[in-house]
């Protein structure tokens, strides 16, 4: 009885031993299984992670300063710590000869092999050569596991280096091969198709990105040729401008003239008869001191005949009448040369260069009425001038600048009326800004020209007369104080021409 007791006792321990062996060993095998897993998790991180800063380098160069060589330098040392390459080789484009050299080569060893570093150094690569010159053939990566055909060369070379193989990846700029990498595969386990198009994908990359460095510069190239070519229109437009104010100062130059020689004449006119007249007082003079010689206490009858001779002087020459001329005609050439010094000092106030474009505040309608002063001779004999003048603020104008467009506008007003014409100026404050109108009532212009008036060199006058720049520097002139110049036409009315400026803010 007690036997079979222990017999069942034995058996229920056995059997529970060999379950939980079981059970052990399974667990065992999961365990395994889990190490395997994390294992192969870990490598393929890290795998992902060597790709991932290949990727990452890559990308960096386009924010980094580097040269064509120096950038594919950079780039192979990255592949080589990205793919554990057994060699990477990089064979540059000869656009002279249009082959394949190799330019530089490194080895996972301290040692490049030496039946590999011969071929690759004594050979240049045509178009379709063995594998740089197939790539450069077909412009894609290959994959080269061993194919006579292909690179019969390599065959022999490729086992005594004990590689699988290689992949060669093209660089290209602008759709053409500039670079071939070749890279020494020791098994191609190690380097999966994964691995192949993320490689392939960088080289693509990095040819973007100095693609993209090489449209950088051209742009910062031409930005600068586009700065200086500005900075020379804009000289050039300032010649212009000047151009067209000495054209119009020619145009005014007779009337100037006459307009400084009439006050001049009427000086040296004056400065004639003041000269008689101090003849005059001389000879008087000259006898009262006669008079003071001989002078006594009790008059003589010779003393009395100098007074009477003084007297008759005095009444021949209407002495009284000379000592109030005098006084007026010293007056009048005051006057006249004043009226000389203004003609000059607008005339050079208008001719001068006004490069630097310099704003001050300023009067517009005495500016007006300084441009009017230089042109005045030209119009008045065509043209009445009737000033409305509004009360306008101080406005921050180029005075020479503003005084030439006034200019434009009341000489082709005044050659558009060609008698008992009337040309009216306008002047008021509308809407915070303040407007100038010059109107005409001369001949007018026809729409279809009326659009191009403020084209360069077009001209509704005849040949030889004016430039054709005035009223296109004079739209340039406003619009460069912010403003707008607008025109209407009517043929056979008249034309107006309106000008707003803004009024600066207090």
């Amino acid at each position: 009885m007690a036997d079979d007791a222990y017999k069942i006792a034995y058996e229920r321990e056995r059997t529970a031993r060999l379950a939980a062996e079981k059970l052990l060993d399974e667990k065992i095998k999961e365990v395994a299984s889990s190490m395997t897993m994390v294992t192969q998790q870990f490598d393929t991180l890290m795998e992902q992670k060597r790709e991932l800063e290949l990727l990452m380098t890559v990308a960096n160069f386009s924010q980094q300063q580097l040269s064509f060589s120096k950038a594919l330098s950079e780039f192979i040392s990255v592949l080589g710590d990205g793919t554990q390459a057994a060699y990477i080789i990089v064979y540059l484009f000869n656009s002279k000869t249009n082959n394949l050299k190799a330019s530089d080569i490194r080895w996972a060893t301290d040692e490049f092999p030496k039946p590999l570093a011969e071929l690759v150094a004594e050979n240049e690569y045509a178009c379709g050569n063995s594998i740089p010159g197939k790539v450069l053939q077909t412009g894609k990566d290959l994959k080269w596991c061993g194919e006579a055909e292909i690179a019969p060369k390599r065959v022999a070379i490729r086992e005594q280096i004990s590689t699988a193989g290689c992949y060669a990846v093209p660089i290209k700029r602008y759709g053409h091969v500039v670079a071939v990498i070749e890279i020494g595969v020791h098994s191609w386990e190690n380097f999966p198709e994964r691995l192949l198009k993320i490689v392939n994908s960088a080289a693509l990359q990095l040819g973007v990105t100095l693609e993209r460095r090489d449209a950088q510069k051209n742009t910062e190239k031409n930005l600068s040729k586009l700065r200086k070519a500005h900075d020379d229109l804009k000289h050039t437009q300032s010649q212009l401008v000047q151009s067209e104010k000495m054209a119009s100062l020619g145009q005014l130059s007779a009337g100037v003239a006459h307009e400084i020689n009439n006050p001049i004449g009427f000086v040296m006119s004056n400065i004639e008869t003041m000269k008689d007249y101090a003849s005059v007082f001389e000879r008087i003079i000259k006898e009262y001191a006669e008079l003071e010689k001989i002078l006594p206490k009790e008059l003589s009858n010779e003393m009395k005949k100098k007074l009477n001779d003084i007297s008759e002087i005095k009444e021949e020459e209407d002495l009284e009448f000379l000592l109030e001329d005098i006084c007026q005609m010293v007056s009048d050439s005051e006057e006249g040369l004043k009226r000389v010094k203004d003609i000059v000092a607008n005339l050079k106030n208008f001719s001068r260069a006004d490069e630097d474009g310099k704003l001050e505040p300023k009067d517009v309608n005495e500016c007006i009425d300084n441009t009017l002063k230089i042109i005045w001779n030209e119009i008045k004999y065509t043209c009445e001038v009737v000033k409305n003048y509004g009360e306008i603020p101080l406005l921050n104008i180029n005075e020479g600048q503003i005084g030439q467009v006034f200019m434009n506008l009341l000489i082709n007003a005044s050659h558009a009326c060609q008698k008992n014409g009337l040309i009216t100026i306008t002047t008021k404050v509308h809407n915070e800004n303040a407007v100038f109108i010059v109107e005409d009532n001369g001949s007018g212009i026809e729409a279809e020209k009326l659009s191009k008036i403020f084209d360069p060199f077009y001209t509704t006058k005849a040949v030889g007369v004016g430039t054709g720049l005035g009223l296109s520097i004079s739209y340039g002139i406003i619009e460069k104080h912010k403003g707008k110049i607008e025109v209407e036409s009517t043929p056979g009315k008249g034309t107006k021409f309106t000008i707003v400026l803004p009024i600066p803010v207090s």
